[in-house]
């Protein structure tokens, strides 16, 4: 499973993956290599958790407000929300590439309709799967990249004509 947040004005993207009797989170900040904590185990009381890792046991506690969650944990606390969606900016229709990385799927082409929240592109960067969705309805003008092509962060990947207002 992946997941994006923000973090004081960094995006985290977090994967994890099943390891053994427990699981493996990777972090990855986009200004810092990626971060492997292998995790024995994990419990929820409530809103309260215990996480065993290799190193240590850690209890902490977390509420989660609507897509946000607080983590209180090691006399630290931590704010996550949503990143910023990478969508069209300023209504111009150009949807680009949120980080380095490679295409690996262009779910769209010119002429076809498209509606809000559909995945135009994937783009996998740090090994994480990145969805490039419409903000809103209208239709593919262009493709400007191809399945396998490795693109730079703001690359412009798809324009989409917005439908009139």
């Amino acid at each position: 499973m992946i997941k994006k947040f923000d973090h004081e004005g960094r995006e985290i993207q977090v994967a994890t993956t099943r390891a053994g009797s427990g699981f493996t989170i990777i972090q990855g900040k986009t200004d810092q290599p990626l971060t492997e904590i292998q995790v024995r185990s994990f419990r929820t009381e409530g809103q309260r958790f215990i996480l065993e890792t290799d190193a240590e046991m850690s209890e902490g506690k977390f509420v989660c407000v609507e897509e946000e969650i607080y983590v209180h944990l090691g006399g630290q606390s931590y704010h996550f929300k949503p990143p910023a969606r990478h969508l069209a900016q300023g209504g111009s229709g150009e949807y680009k590439s949120p980080l380095p990385g490679k295409v690996i799927q262009i779910t769209v082409a010119a002429g076809d309709s498209v509606q809000t929240g559909q995945t135009l592109a994937i783009v996998e960067a740090m090994k994480m799967e990145n969805a490039i969705k419409a903000d809103r309805d209208g239709t593919v003008v262009e493709t400007l990249c191809s399945e396998g092509e490795i693109v730079a962060q703001g690359q412009i990947l798809v324009r989409v004509q917005p439908l009139s207002q």
